[in-house]
């Protein structure tokens, strides 16, 4: 008696376990395969398509560099592997507040508008080589 009991439970995580594979809830199904039976659970899981993850959703899943394994975004270790997620780099572009184009994290004037934007406070940028920039009468930058 005691062997099915021990069976039934066995059987229940391998459901679980292939719940998990196919990305849906691994408690649930384990749940699922408790109360009425791990049979019935893994034929259901053969039937059912797998959920799509989205792995271009940005900020929403990272991907483990060890295991590659998809967790959630804020994640400091991947919850299969255990390795440790590090920060990624900060980023080396920043957007001009005045034609939303890209322009290098350093700049202090738009390459594509031209107009100055606001001196950003990096460690070790030094900016007091550059030149000082007016605007004549044709709202362009001059060059003193």
């Amino acid at each position: 008696m005691g062997w099915i009991v021990i069976s039934w439970i066995v059987f229940a995580v391998v459901a679980g376990i292939a719940a998990s594979a196919r990305n849906r809830s691994v408690v649930g199904w384990v749940l699922l395969a408790l109360l009425l039976s791990p049979l019935v659970a893994l034929i259901l899981l053969a039937f059912l398509p797998a959920v799509k993850v989205e792995e271009d959703a940005p900020g929403r899943f990272t991907a483990c560099p060890e295991c590659g394994a998809l967790g959630p975004a804020k994640a400091l270790k991947c919850g299969k592997c255990g390795a440790e997620f590090t920060a990624p780099p900060p980023p080396d572009t920043r957007a001009c507040p005045f034609c939303a184009e890209e322009i290098k994290v350093a700049a202090i004037v738009c390459k594509h508008c031209g107009r100055e934007v606001a001196r950003p406070s990096l460690p070790g940028l030094e900016v007091s080589h550059l030149p000082l920039e007016t605007y004549g009468a044709s709202g362009r930058p001059e060059v003193r």
